[in-house]
């Protein structure tokens, strides 16, 4: 009877399990760049092939994808349409003079329009792309990157001096790289830079500072001058990938202490402060390695998307996996859905639809399409469907009568993640029951002999809004 009821609870658990928000576990990718099929993955330097793309980013506004193809030494950008069909060739390439061109540097000395093994990519609301360019030990700015053409230079630089410097440093300090790993930026217009030096750097207002300007801060050390290995609450062990989210916190992939790191309102932490939180250990002390939906194997990148969900990728165990509200789950917390494998315990690599190679950097657009690097596969594939950069619409009734206090308000939307709603100007927004494309409000104890004034506000993944006021007349 026991083992009859074990069963029976498992059945019930299993879809809330493998489904979260629009992915499925081990779910088929839609579509493959840098390979014609799935089952291919050979390296090769075209405009439609790839050599160790490690890094990728998408522009929720033009819908563009940027692909940091490391091997070759470039960035590759596809225009909105080709970013979703299956072995499209890039429209603009940043590093080399053209499509089938892949020496670090242009085999020569370091330049604004060269790279030498760039890693991870960010683009900030101004549409200006920042650059991991790590073996050159220096972060580049381009500018108008949507627009920019083939072999255009970068605008800017920090942790060189110059464009045509690629120095190695002697020891830590607040202007320069040992090796750049990771880096991210936040709507306030900061920079946070992971550096071989166990640290994540902070640059604030970013793209206005002078090229090999100094960092304003510094977590994982006590100061710009120390460094060290450690497996603490304020310590970290090469910290590779960095995300920042919209409520200020900085989350810090510390891949050789196989956990992540988060910094609650990060900007204004006091160099070296302590972690509020971790996932992939249970403690800030320990720093083991596992296959599990609590471990970590080999972790390349995290990602934060729409939802709240913090999507992590692991070469070690060939799988991304991903925590649903992340920011509320207690130290040592269970993901909640695995792509690339079937489950929590396998670990598998595969040159297939469903498998990964070796999964790098993440993105996701809205709440159903995501973009994974997997360089062990030389490809970027997809999953979900096509996301669409455009406004969202709202369909609702402009009038509705509200009875004894009580009414219920419906409506549509297209092309929205979430519906959220004020009654009168001030105030919090609420979120609509239902999901965004059918949307519910339900208002109760509305004064009577009174018209209220509601506003609905549809938001799509992309951020872009749109409002509809409803009169409500409360008899």
């Amino acid at each position: 009877m026991k083992k009859l009821l074990l069963a029976a609870v498992a059945a019930l658990l299993a879809p809330i399990l493998s489904t979260h928000a629009g992915f499925t576990t081990n779910q088929s990718a839609t579509s493959v760049l840098g390979q014609t099929d799935f089952t291919s993955s050979t390296g090769n330097v075209t405009a439609s092939t790839l050599d160790n793309a490690v890094g990728l980013v998408m522009s929720l506004k033009t819908g563009k994808l940027f692909v940091a193809d490391s091997n070759n030494n470039r960035i590759l950008r596809f225009s909105a349409a080709n970013a979703y069909v299956t072995g499209a060739a890039a429209e603009a390439v940043f590093g080399q003079p053209d499509f089938v061109s892949g020496t670090a540097n242009r085999g020569g000395n370091p330049a604004a329009n060269t790279l030498w093994n760039p890693t991870s990519l960010y683009l900030d609301a101004a549409d200006r792309l920042w650059v991991s360019d790590s073996n050159n030990r220096r972060v580049l700015r381009f500018d108008n990157a949507s627009t920019k053409a083939t072999g255009a230079p970068a605008d800017g630089v920090l942790g060189q001096p110059d464009f045509a410097t690629n120095t190695i440093p002697t020891g830590p300090d607040r202007t320069s790289f040992k090796w750049v790993l990771g880096l991210t930026g936040d709507s306030a217009g900061r920079i946070w830079v992971g550096d071989d030096w166990d640290r994540v750097l902070r640059f604030d207002a970013a793209a206005t500072k002078a090229s090999g300007a100094q960092a304003d801060g510094v977590l994982g050390q006590p100061d710009f001058t120390s460094t060290s290995k450690a497996t603490s609450r304020s310590g970290m062990n090469f910290p590779y990938a960095v995300r920042a989210d919209a409520a200020g916190r900085l989350w810090v992939m510390d891949v050789r202490n196989q956990r992540v790191l988060r910094f609650d309102n990060a900007a204004a932490k006091a160099n070296g402060a302590d972690a509020d939180a971790l996932l992939g250990q249970a403690n800030f002390t320990t720093g083991g390695a596992g296959t599990s939906a609590s471990q970590f194997l080999n972790p390349n990148d995290i990602h934060l998307s729409a939802d709240g969900t913090l999507w992590v990728s692991e070469s070690g165990n060939y799988r991304v996996i991903g925590f649903a509200a992340a920011a509320t789950k207690p130290n040592g917390a269970s993901a909640d859905i695995v792509l690339g494998q079937g489950n929590f315990t396998s670990n598998n690599p595969a040159t297939t639809a469903t498998g990964f190679g070796n999964p790098g950097q993440i993105f996701t657009a809205g709440t159903s399409t995501m973009f994974v690097a997997d360089f062990g596969n030389n490809r970027i594939l997809r999953f979900g469907p096509v996301f669409n950069v455009n406004p969202p619409t709202l369909t609702t009734a402009a009038t509705a009568t509200a009875r004894k206090g009580t009414v219920t308000l419906k409506g549509t939307s297209t092309n929205a993640i979430r519906i959220t709603y004020r009654v009168g100007t001030t105030g919090a927004f609420k979120s609509a029951t239902g999901p965004a494309a059918n949307w519910t409000i339900k208002l109760t104890k509305l004064a009577a002999g009174k018209t209220h004034r509601v506003t609905i506000v549809a938001t799509s993944g992309s951020g872009t809004t749109t409002q509809a006021i409803v009169t409500v007349k409360s008899l």
